[in-house]
């Protein structure tokens, strides 16, 4: 199967790799659509940009994926824990991440922001951004 981009291919890997990862999945729960009756902590994908970095002889693509962090603890140290997991799963770790097409051979952690609270007053988030390089 001739691979046009590696948005779709990608983000099932990462989704499976964050709920098949037993450590991670222990301590929150993994959504793409966060159902309204969620429970924190909790980490959603969000949204990704793919850069086409191919030439003429191989497709490739940088990917930016962004990962929101949920707590409800009033606390930042959930999160900070969880960033530290999302290191481990991910950061120059690209070797465990099985795409269904394509290969992906880079993985970097490129920025976490600061906690950010929600308006709503109990909720905290943290987004994080990953650099994936994938291959056809």
């Amino acid at each position: 199967m001739t691979l046009y981009t590696a948005l779709a291919v990608l983000q099932a890997a990462v989704y499976t790799k964050l709920t098949g990862d037993s450590q991670f999945a222990a301590l929150c729960r993994t959504y793409d659509c966060v159902p309204n009756d969620a429970v924190c902590p909790y980490i959603t994908i969000g949204h990704a940009q793919e850069l086409d970095c191919g030439t003429w002889q191989k497709r490739a693509w940088e990917v930016i994926v962004t990962f929101h962090l949920w707590d409800a603890s009033g606390s930042n140290a959930t999160l900070f824990t969880l960033l530290g997991h999302l290191d481990r799963l991910f950061d120059q770790n690209h070797a465990g991440l099985t795409l269904t097409s394509g290969t992906c051979v880079s993985a970097m952690r490129e920025s976490a922001g600061e906690p950010l609270a929600d308006p709503d007053g109990i909720h905290r988030q943290l987004p994080v951004k990953f650099r994936f390089r994938v291959q056809a």
